[in-house]
């Protein structure tokens, strides 16, 4: 297993920054996470840790979000063969995903799973529109 951590910056629109770390790892290891962290049993996609007091939308905070995002790389790669999308492609939504979570957004229920859904895609949109997200993930990640 290859375990590749990175930090990023980020400034919205609204002029929020935040500051996160991203753990790429494999199924055992998200599994792992996931039951000692969320007592759920099963790897996942993408774990998101919000450490900010009083967690909430970081459109209503100008503070630093300090927060983790565990990528599974091998969900990825599984789900990018299921629906014909590129390995690089899949980690992205992921990301985008796991820093929606960050921002408020929930996937629990139906109605907000949508909205989420529909969320990320008008990001992958606008992301698409500036890179090539097949390309974006590198090698590294295939490993």
């Amino acid at each position: 297993m290859k375990r590749i951590t990175t930090c990023a910056k980020l400034e919205t629109p609204s002029r929020v920054n935040a500051e996160f770390s991203i753990v790429f790892v494999d199924a055992a290891e998200i599994a792992s996470v996931n039951e000692r962290y969320l007592d759920h049993s099963g790897p996942t996609d993408v774990i998101t840790f919000d450490y900010r007091a009083g967690a909430g939308s970081c459109a209503a905070s100008g503070d630093w979000t300090m927060a983790e995002l565990f990528v599974c790389l091998d969900i990825a790669r599984s789900a990018s063969e299921q629906f014909g999308n590129s390995h690089s492609r899949e980690v992205i939504l992921y990301l985008v995903h796991g820093v929606l979570h960050l921002c408020g957004y929930d996937d629990h229920d139906p109605q907000d799973r949508r909205r989420m859904k529909q969320r990320e895609q008008e990001i992958l949109c606008e992301l698409d529109r500036e890179f090539d997200l097949d390309e974006v993930i590198g090698s590294d990640a295939d490993s």
